[in-house]
C-alpha cells in the first residue's frame, strides 16, 4: 500500500500538486463529491472531505491501520471499508470496527 500510495504521491508532486499535512501522514486534496482514499501513509481527498477535521483525522487513522496491521490491511481494512462504502448509508459504514478504529487512531495519535 505504501509503494503505491508512495509512487502516486510523486506523481501528483511531478505536476504540482502540494501536499498538506495530516498527523504522521501527507494529503492530496482533488476534486470535489467522492470522499477520501489513504495507501499508506498517503491521503487523496476531495475538496469537501479535507474541509473537515473529522475526516482528516479518520484518514490519518487508516495510515496507523496500515502500519498496524501490516500486509494484512488490504484484507482486513481497505477492501473490507471499500465494499462497505459500495453497500452500506452513511452512517452504518461508520460503523464497522475498522472505521471506528481508524478514527479513533486518528484523534488518539493524530490530533496535534
Amino acid at each position: 500500500m505504501t509503494l503505491i500510495g508512495a509512487v502516486g504521491a510523486l506523481a501528483f508532486i511531478i505536476i504540482g500538486a502540494r501536499p498538506m499535512r495530516i498527523g504522521y501522514s501527507w494529503a492530496f486534496v482533488v476534486g470535489q463529491g467522492w470522499g477520501a482514499v489513504t495507501l499508506g501513509p498517503f491521503v487523496w481527498m476531495s475538496e469537501g472531505s479535507a474541509q473537515l477535521q473529522d475526516m482528516r483525522l479518520h484518514e490519518a487513522g487508516h495510515s496507523i491501520q496500515n502500519c498496524v496491521w501490516g500486509m494484512l490491511f488490504p484484507f482486513v481494512v481497505a477492501i473490507p471499508s471499500l465494499i462497505s462504502v459500495a453497500v452500506s448509508t452513511g452512517s452504518a459504514h461508520r460503523e464497522r470496527w475498522f472505521e471506528r478504529q481508524a478514527t479513533d487512531f486518528g484523534y488518539r495519535y493524530c490530533n496535534f
